[in-house]
């Protein structure tokens, strides 16, 4: 009878060594992995606060500009022509 008890306090000793050793295998995996998606999630907050910091900074030198509200493109074209009609009309308004 002292045989049998001590197997089967054996086999019991064993399997709650085993299942600790599998829930602290667990408890590590779940640590890497929500350390990983917190890990890529701030990469990601980081890159949009960049993001929004750079555009600010874009935006504010736009509105800073003479044309406010146009696209670069037009604001290019206009200051463009601005130069070509200056060169071609006023110079000769001005003889030296």
């Amino acid at each position: 009878m002292r045989s049998r008890t001590q197997k089967w306090m054996f086999w019991i000793l064993a399997a709650g060594a085993a299942f600790q050793i599998y829930v602290v295998r667990e408890w590590l995996a779940a640590l890497l992995l929500f350390g990983v998606v917190f890990a890529v999630l701030a990469v990601f907050v980081a890159a949009a606060l960049v993001i929004d910091a750079a555009t600010r900074g874009v935006s504010a030198t736009f509105a800073a500009s003479p044309l406010p509200g146009q696209s670069l493109m037009a604001k290019a074209q206009i200051i463009h022509w601005k130069t070509t009609f200056e060169k071609a009309f006023l110079a000769d308004s001005n003889p030296q």
